[in-house]
């Protein structure tokens, strides 16, 4: 048997189905039908149970949300729906594999739409090493960037061509890891990346390719499409899902993830603070000058001493001290012992009390000492109390 000739029997009832859509006069649902045609194929068993099909939103713990997604192939066996009815379904980024951006007829701008809607997801993507728990052990990874396909049933008065050069125009202002993985036109052929004579299809490939080329398939188009999809889905091995960081979510700022920076209050005033862009900015200049010191050092340079019972792996971990101007400990400080700890003078002079914030997986101590109204900007629409 020839499997070919299977799926181009495949194909032909997609574009068969397509044509019937085609008689649907409200966009809603012929858009619902193109892309449920293809969805209920891949559902009848086409994809390894461990992978769920959906359509909606993809969040991330950094608060953003990425455009509607047509067809999102996500983990069903380890992945977390946040939100999953027949309407309106959520992921977070963790869960999902990758998208498909499905379209009836490929024209320029329908090209460009679908382009947008994968960077979206694609910037969801830490850039960073993640930490997280298997078990007993602790680990670090690169969290993977989910794939993005293009997938069409046809031509919109135009070419294969002028798609490549199309996609070319975009791509030229755009970083290759928010490049689509494969641009698919039914029955016509497919777009992919190279790299000399190999073909680029992961996001790590895509990252290391040269040039754009144009395969026409026609016939066999969707079968090499498939199988594609299948070995993107397979290739890409998703990290565990921790709901804690959507529970206290970090913010995206200037291309940095950073954590526990807000909640800060000021006197007379109800309004949210939080650690402004220029003051990340700072700590990120400030630690290119100095080496991290483990959180023994921190304690014994802060108090002059270690507390009982703490755990020798908390104590050996690293960190960065913003510390421009070497304040002394609460011990250096001749009076310390006739001051209470709120003490405004004491704050000025050493350094505790601190606080400690995240960037890009790395943890920062900063005494209330550096502290000034002109680091803070409200937080909108969050007042205390």
């Amino acid at each position: 048997m020839e499997v070919k000739r299977i799926f181009r029997g495949v194909s032909a009832k997609l574009v068969s189905d397509f044509n019937v859509s085609s008689m649907y006069e409200h966009q809603g649902n012929k858009g619902s039908f193109r892309e449920g045609a293809l969805r209920d194929f891949l559902a009848s068993d086409r994809m390894p149970s461990k992978f769920g099909l959906g359509t909606g939103e993809i969040v991330s713990s950094h608060g953003e949300v990425s455009k509607q997604s047509d067809l999102i192939i996500f983990d069903r066996l380890n992945g977390i729906p946040l939100l999953y009815s027949d309407t309106v379904q959520v992921f977070p980024v963790e869960s999902v594999y990758g998208v498909i951006e499905v379209k009836s007829k490929l024209s320029k701008d329908e090209l460009f739409k679908a382009l947008e809607n994968i960077k979206s997801v694609k910037s969801l993507a830490d850039d960073g090493v993640v930490r997280y728990v298997k078990g007993p052990i602790a680990y670090t990874g690169k969290s993977p960037r989910p794939f993005g396909i293009i997938f069409a049933y046809g031509l919109a008065n135009n070419s294969l061509e002028s798609l490549a050069d199309n996609l070319e125009s975009w791509e030229a202002s755009e970083e290759k890891k928010f490049w689509p993985n494969m641009v698919v036109v039914l029955d016509v052929g497919v777009i992919l990346h190279t790299a000399g004579m190999a073909y680029c299809v992961t996001n790590e490939q895509i990252l290391n390719s040269s040039s754009i080329i144009r395969l026409h398939y026609k016939e066999d188009t969707f079968f090499h499409f498939y199988s594609t999809l299948l070995s993107l889905s397979a290739l890409t091995e998703l990290l565990p899902v921790d709901l804690n960081k959507y529970f206290k979510p970090s913010q995206r700022i200037r291309g940095n993830v950073v954590k526990n920076h807000e909640g800060f209050t000021m006197p007379d005033s109800e309004e949210v603070f939080r650690l402004n862009s220029d003051f990340i900015q700072l700590l990120l200049e400030y630690s290119k000058s100095v080496e991290k010191i483990s959180y023994r050092e921190l304690l014994i340079r802060q108090f002059g001493q270690l507390p009982v019972g703490m755990e020798e792996s908390q104590l050996e971990s690293k960190l960065y001290l913003y510390d421009p101007d070497s304040l002394p400990g609460i011990l250096a400080v001749s009076d310390a012992a006739d001051r209470p700890s709120t003490d405004e003078h004491a704050s000025a002079l050493t350094l505790i009390p601190a606080h400690s914030i995240e960037i890009n997986g790395d943890s920062y101590v900063i005494p209330y000492a550096y502290f000034k109204p002109d680091f803070f900007e409200a937080i909108p629409g969050r007042v205390s109390g």
